[in-house]
């Protein structure tokens, strides 16, 4: 059994991924499209999948997205061009994914992809890994790339550092329209929010069919309909089925449960298909359910203490868009235990009342109250 780390970095949650086929031969790249959809899964939406696995309060993807934002010039640029805005994440030059990949530096990547896009006048955003300084042949690799994108010469070739590795990641991701990468995980977490994602080479969360060709988004030659059902399915599968909180499964006792688990999944799978149906039988609603308790304790604390805080009202109204009433509604959630939790009604019927929770037993309570 194979073990790594998962493919979303904060402000996503930490996971871990585990594969009895190793991850560079994971059951996952064999699967096809037709495969997904012959799994059961009807698919999870990117503001839901966003708002279950974001971190923490500091780190929540909906509050992120409006507290980091880019340079106002600089979001200007991206809003105002004409055609698509195109993010193009760089990776380590001595990454294990570089060095096994068909391309022989970080540079010979950006030397393929940057000519045909300058061609059509996309607005190419080139961001560097934020730890090229971390050795010799990485920073070497990051002004070698540099200096290529300097050499262009071409206003629509952006170079973009962020001071550190989140800060305004997450509204990056949501204002551009497409990303191409080797395999970093940039590609998967671009997909939590629906966008074109080019992927020239085999990550762990690569399904066959999935993912979009350089020349499917330079020309708009797809199904977009299709192609969003289709990442749905799979960021389903892969978010509730595949990945495992990093916190949950280096516990011991859970460790070594989802080790004997995968060792039976791998025992009783004939073909990949069949492994990832047994995937999905085996963990699906064991880590819903662990998501489902996460949103209630973690989030709506969160929620409930802004609400609670007269300061806080305006800063509320305008992270979250909600209505702010005279009369507000609060949500109790009781849990086995009987402890409560608090969230935002308005929250929660957005949550709680999709086909994502259909199958959990919870219990609400709405009742008024003045502040």
């Amino acid at each position: 059994i194979t073990a790594e780390l998962g493919f979303m970095r904060l402000p996503f949650m930490n996971t871990i991924m585990l594969d009895d086929k190793g991850i560079r031969n994971s059951s996952i790249l064999n699967l096809s499209t037709k495969n997904l959809r012959e799994l059961g899964l009807r698919g999870i939406k990117s503001e839901e999948a966003q708002l279950l696995f974001s971190d923490s309060e500091e780190k929540d993807i909906i509050f992120m997205e409006k507290k980091y934002l880019l340079d106002n010039e600089f979001s200007k640029k991206i809003i105002s061009h004409k055609n698509k805005a195109i993010l193009i994440p760089l990776q380590l030059e001595d990454d294990s994914n570089i060095v096994n990949s068909r391309f022989n530096s970080v540079t010979s990547f950006l030397e393929e992809v940057l000519p045909p896009l300058i061609e059509k006048n996309f607005m190419c955003i080139i961001k560097p890994h934020p730890k090229y300084n971390n050795s010799k042949i990485n920073f070497k690799s990051y002004k070698k790339s540099k200096n290529y994108c300097n050499s262009l010469k071409n206003s629509n070739v952006i170079w973009y550092e962020s001071k550190s590795a989140n800060e305004g990641y997450i509204r990056l991701l949501s204002m551009i329209d497409s990303v191409i990468t080797v395999n970093s995980s940039v590609g998967f977490e671009s997909i939590m929010f629906d966008k074109e994602v080019c992927v020239l080479e085999s990550p762990p969360y690569r399904a066959k069919g999935v993912f979009l060709d350089i020349h499917s988004i330079i020309n708009d030659d797809y199904n977009k309909s299709q192609y969003l059902k289709d990442i749905s399915i799979l960021r389903e599968f892969l978010l509730f089925s595949y990945l495992a909180p990093r916190d949950y499964i280096f516990q011991e006792n859970n460790f070594i449960n989802r080790v004997n688990d995968m060792v039976n999944i791998s025992l009783n799978s004939e073909n990949d298909l069949q492994w990832a149906k047994n995937m999905i039988n085996m963990f699906y609603i064991k880590y819903k359910s662990k998501m489902a308790y996460n949103l209630i304790n973690d989030k709506s604390e969160m929620f409930y203490n802004n609400l609670t805080r007269s300061s806080s009202i305006r800063k509320v109204k305008s992270v979250l868009s909600l209505k702010i009433r005279n009369k507000k509604i609060r949500l109790f959630i009781f849990n086995k235990k009987r402890n409560t939790s608090y969230i935002r009604g308005s929250d929660a019927k957005r949550i709680f009342s999709t086909k994502l929770f259909a199958n959990l037993k919870i219990e609400v309570w709405l009742t008024k109250y003045e502040k």
